[in-house]
C-alpha cells in the first residue's frame, strides 16, 4: 500500500477531524469493543504520521490542532502521542498504549499490511504496547553499545578543527558532544548551537543505539546465554538421574 505524502496543512486538519469522528462513532456505536474498528482508526493515525514525516509545516499543523482544542502536551511529547491525544481525547493510560503501538508500527509494519493484520500477527494492541523495544538492554548498556559503534563509524560530516562550542567535556568518559543543526529553506544546513552536557549526550547515545538496533546483539547474547544455561541444566539433571541398576 503506497501512502501519498502530498498533503496540505488543511488536509492534515481534515484527516485529524475525520479520525476523531471515527473514534466517536466507534465508542458510541455497536462496535465499541470491535478490534477491527479500532485497527481502522489506528491505521488512519499511522497513515497521517507517515504522510507528515519530514515535513515541519505539516507536523506543526498537528501541534496547532492540539492547541486549538486546549489539549495538554509539552515539547517532549512525541508526535505519535500528540495524534493519539487529538483523535482519542481523554482516554487515560490508553493514550500511551496506542502511541506505543503507532511507534512500533512505524518502525516495523510493512506498508502492504493493514494495521488489523499486523496487530493480529503481533498478538494484539496490548501485546505490542507491552513489548520492550530495547530487547532488555539497560540504558547504560545502550550507551555503551552506541559509544563502541560510533567510535568505529565514519562521520557523516568531518570538521577540519575542533570548535570550542562543540568540544567534549573534560569530565566526560567519552568524546562526544551535541550540535544543533538548522536547515534553511534554500536547502543549506548550519550548526547554530553546541553542548557537551553529558545528560543530553547520553540520552542521544541511548536513543541512537535503539534506532540503530544495536541492542539486537544483546538480545542474541541473552538468547545464547539462556540456551547454554538450559543445556547445562539438562546435563546436570541427566547426571543426577538414577541409573537403571539403581532403580
Amino acid at each position: 500500500m503506497t501512502i501519498s505524502n502530498t498533503l496540505t496543512a488543511d488536509q492534515v486538519q481534515q484527516q485529524l477531524d475525520q479520525l476523531e469522528k471515527n473514534r466517536l462513532n466507534w465508542e458510541q456505536g455497536a462496535y465499541k469493543k470491535s478490534n477491527s474498528a479500532l485497527a481502522v482508526i489506528l491505521q488512519g493515525c499511522f497513515d497521517l504520521l507517515r504522510q507528515t514525516e519530514g515535513n515541519i509545516q505539516l507536523r506543526k499543523q498537528i501541534t496547532n490542532a492540539l492547541k486549538s482544542k486546549n489539549i495538554t502536551f509539552n515539547e517532549g511529547t512525541s508526535m505519535e502521542t500528540r495524534v493519539v491525544r487529538f483523535v482519542f481525547g481523554d482516554c487515560g493510560n490508553r493514550v500511551f498504549i496506542y502511541a506505543r503501538v503507532l511507534k512500533a508500527a512505524l518502525a516495523k509494519k510493512s506498508e502492504k499490511d493493514s494495521m488489523e493484520t499486523w496487530l493480529a500477527e503481533q498478538g494484539g494492541v496490548d501485546n505490542v504496547a507491552s513489548t520492550k523495544s530495547n530487547g532488555g538492554a539497560t540504558r547504560d548498556k545502550l550507551i555503551e553499545l552506541a559509544e563502541a559503534h560510533f567510535d568505529e563509524t565514519p562521520a557523516i560530516v568531518d570538521l577540519d578543527e575542533v570548535l570550542d562550542q562543540l568540544a567534549p567535556s573534560s569530565a566526560a568518559t567519552n568524546s562526544y558532544s551535541l550540535a544543533l543543526l538548522r536547515t534553511t529553506s534554500d536547502g543549506k544546513q548550519g550548526i547554530v548551537y553546541g553542548t557537551s552536557n553529558q545528560t543530553l549526550v547520553k540520552s542521544v547515545l541511548a536513543k541512537a543505539a535503539k534506532e540503530a538496533n544495536l541492542h539486537q546483539n544483546t538480545v542474541a547474547e541473552n538468547a545464547d546465554a539462556k540456551q547454554a544455561k538450559a543445556q547445562s541444566q539438562a546435563i546436570d539433571d541427566a547426571l543426577d538421574a538414577p541409573s537403571e541398576s539403581e532403580v
